[in-house]
């Protein structure tokens, strides 16, 4: 028993379908005077749950034609239409619209009566035409798009963050097919956005032009700095709430160099009390504080209850945009710069503490009994760090008291330390390997696996029905090995549900999700993956290693959610051997989500979620979605650069080249965005970007987003 509905907009057929009681998404076909003309799945989010869109041909909407939708291999008739006729003939429109940038649209819009006519195609939010465009642009997919797409450009003063429903009308207010759209995003149009400030004045006229000069050039070095100083200028940091009052003492001043730098800030009463002070400042001389840094961080920490706030500085005019707290980076990188510490946190410490700078500032970060607030705001200017070598032996203690046996620290040079921790146990792991023919390249991650130093593995090996012949041979000789189990599944290719049956029948105690196209390069590629992940006990999540290009590029060095509100590989533009945007290339840290090209995840965890979520992830964002699930459970993602592996990504599935992969990838889009288009990444500093054409560590956020205090569990 089903019931359903659908209706024509455009040159799409949507709707919804379920069965009576509801269970699994169905799927639905559209029948042209009963010849099938395309199918469906009815798993989009709708007020009933389980929508669908199904493009019409063409030609259908031109004739007088009896439409029907039904559900598949059931018989069972939703639905019947009559289209087109003549008054619906008069408004149809075929095209789509859908989200190309922060806030630039793209689409095609074509009166199938009027094929050669240009169309006029406007943005409207709540009754008000935002932008318009005439859509004569060239397009090639589909044919009957060439010639008539267009790009849209939204007002850039709606980049504030503020979630929006924006309508598509052509001249005769015809809605277009995927219209409407919601908006909530920083802003990509950098100079309208500037040229459009209400609040530059004459004084800064020659700045601003000197700032669009660079910034239309789009440069991969926008943080150079002239634009660091001409952003600044745009973004200062806010005036204090109030007059801070408190007794300060800094250990790494004198007190006239102490003295000096109170009667440059701002918005405080602050005497000098070495004895008794309600907050302490960890500063070197040759650091410098914006006037208010003080009176901001003192209204971070009692605003957070921290018992640390840090913040943004900049180093040789270079920014320095820091994530939030994470003791994982943290002891790779002392990242945090100056710091305000409470009093009370301060004097627990004690004698025990190191009266080394840097070894002291690792002592109070890693024991303080409060959390440890960050404070997107540029507030110094910062000297470059130098190594005494006690902050490494201040690491040393603390990996020895909270540590396994066998954690160790690597100095890397430039302030960076490789973490790589000991393991209490190796607990069994089974490898979930899902394949379709392409041979070679399975072949070849079976031979590197043969490196593997760990002693209970299994490999399943999940074929998803190939067909060619020396895949088939291949796999035959693979059920017939130790430690290896091919299952069977010729199923349409859905990576989620792959995974999950094989995790379903795995006997490992940690799962790890690996793509048949990449490869090992070193015997303790799963120790390192491990270490970390077993280090977090009840709060494991996850567990990514980082992934390489064939030519020496980083393909995956985490995570970062937002970009157009879904999500980015960090470190695309990273070489191997070079350390990335403030270290993060070299050190063991967290983000929001890594990816399942290779992943170690506990399997008890992995089941009791529900594994990946093949209904609305088949193929995209499965690994992304079932992260931020974990970290919605207060669960850590780790990302460790000591477990490296090539991958020759989409090698073996393809890209997303047909029209049905193109559509599951828009259906997959929208369920992130649906899902997931609010989650905010503590790792990414809201003063980078978030933009598609831009990488995560490349350039300013203009306007940066929301920069209040943020703390969370390290």
């Amino acid at each position: 028993m089903y019931e359903g509905e659908f209706e024509i907009k455009g040159n799409f057929a949507t709707g919804w379908a379920r069965g009576m009681p509801p269970a699994e998404p169905v799927w639905v076909e559209l029948l042209a005077e009963g010849v099938s003309a395309g199918i469906a799945r009815a798993d989009l989010e709708t007020p009933h749950g389980c929508g669908f869109i199904l493009e019409v041909p063409i030609p259908l909407l031109q004739e007088d034609t009896t439409l029907q939708m039904r559900v598949v291999n059931s018989g069972c008739l939703l639905a019947q239409k009559q289209t087109p006729p003549e008054a619906q003939a008069a408004r149809s429109l075929c095209g789509e619209v859908q989200v190309g940038g922060a806030l630039t649209f793209s689409g095609w819009a074509l009166d199938p009566k009027e094929p050669e006519k240009k169309l006029t195609v406007s943005a409207h939010c709540n009754g008000e035409k935002l932008a318009e465009a005439v859509a004569c642009l060239p397009q090639y997919d589909p044919p009957e798009a060439d010639g008539h797409a267009f790009i849209l450009h939204l007002p850039p003063e709606l980049a504030n963050g503020e979630k929006r429903t924006i309508s598509f009308l052509d001249s005769e207010n015809r809605e277009l097919p995927g219209s409407p759209l919601k908006i909530g995003a920083a802003i990509p149009d950098v100079s309208s956005w500037c040229a459009q400030r209400k609040n530059i004045g004459p004084d800064d006229q020659k700045l601003l032009a000197e700032l669009l000069r660079k910034v239309e050039r789009m440069l991969p070095d926008l943080v150079a700095s002239a634009n660091l100083a001409d952003w600044k200028k745009a973004f200062p940091p806010p005036a204090p709430k109030g007059r801070a009052k408190f007794a300060i003492h800094a250990p790494f001043l004198t007190a006239r160099e102490l003295a000096a730098l109170l009667k440059q800030q701002k918005g405080l009463d602050c005497r000098i009390d070495a004895a008794n002070p309600d907050a302490v400042l960890l500063l070197r001389p040759e650091d410098r504080l914006h006037p208010h840094a003080l009176a901001l961080l003192h209204e971070t920490l009692f605003a957070t209850g921290a018992a640390i706030a840090y913040a943004d500085g900049e180093d040789d005019a270079l920014p320095l945009l820091r994530p939030a707290w994470d003791r994982h980076a943290f002891l790779g990188h002392d990242y945090l710069g100056p710091m305000l510490v409470r009093g009370q946190a301060f004097r627990q410490a004690g004698t025990k503490a190191d009266p080394d700078y840097h070894a002291l500032r690792f002592d109070l970060a890693m024991n303080c009994g409060g959390g440890i607030a960050h404070l997107p705001q540029l507030l110094s200017v910062e000297a470059p760090f130098t190594d005494t070598g006690r902050r490494k032996q201040a690491m040393e203690n603390w990996l020895a008291d909270n540590a396994p046996a066998g954690s160790r620290v690597d100095s890397l040079g430039g302030g960076l330390f490789g973490i790589h921790y000991g393991l209490a146990k190796k607990p069994a792991v089974s490898v979930i390997i899902p394949t379709r023919d392409h041979a070679d390249l399975l072949s070849r991650c079976v031979q590197s696996l043969a490196l593997t130093d760990w002693p209970d593995a299994e490999y399943i090996i999940v074929d998803n029905g190939s067909v060619e012949e020396d895949a088939r041979s291949l796999l035959g000789e693979l059920a017939g090995r130790e430690n290896f189990r091919v299952i069977r599944d010729a199923g349409v290719f859905n990576y989620a549900r792959l995974n999950n049956e094989a995790a379903a029948i795995a006997r490992g105690e940690l799962l790890c999700l690996l793509n048949n196209d990449t490869e090992i390069l070193s015997a303790d590629w799963l120790a390192e993956l491990a270490a970390p992940l077993l280090f977090e006990g009840e709060n494991a999540g996850c567990a990514g290693a980082r992934l390489l290009w064939p030519n020496g590029l980083v393909q995956h060095g985490g995570v970062v959610t937002g970009p157009l509100h879904l999500a980015a590989h960090v470190g695309n533009r990273w070489l191997a051997d070079e350390p990335g945007y403030m270290g993060r290339n070299f050190i063991l840290q967290q983000y929001s989500a890594v990816t399942a090209a290779c992943l170690l995840t506990p399997k008890k965890l992995f089941l009791e979620t529900g594994g990946f979520d093949a209904r609305s992830f088949a193929v995209t964002f499965n690994d992304v979605d079932y992260c931020l699930r974990l970290r919605a459970l207060g669960k850590k993602i780790v990302w460790t650069p000591h477990a490296q592996l090539l991958h020759h990504e989409s090698a073996s599935r393809g890209r997303d080249v047909t029209s049905a992969a193109k559509a599951r990838a828009r259906r997959e889009y929208q369920h992130f965005r649906t899902r997931w288009g609010d989650y905010v990444d503590p790792f990414h500093n809201p003063n980078l970007p978030l933009c598609a054409n831009m990488e995560p560590f490349y350039g300013l956020a203009l306007p940066p987003r929301h920069r209040g205090p943020r703390m969370i569990s390290g």
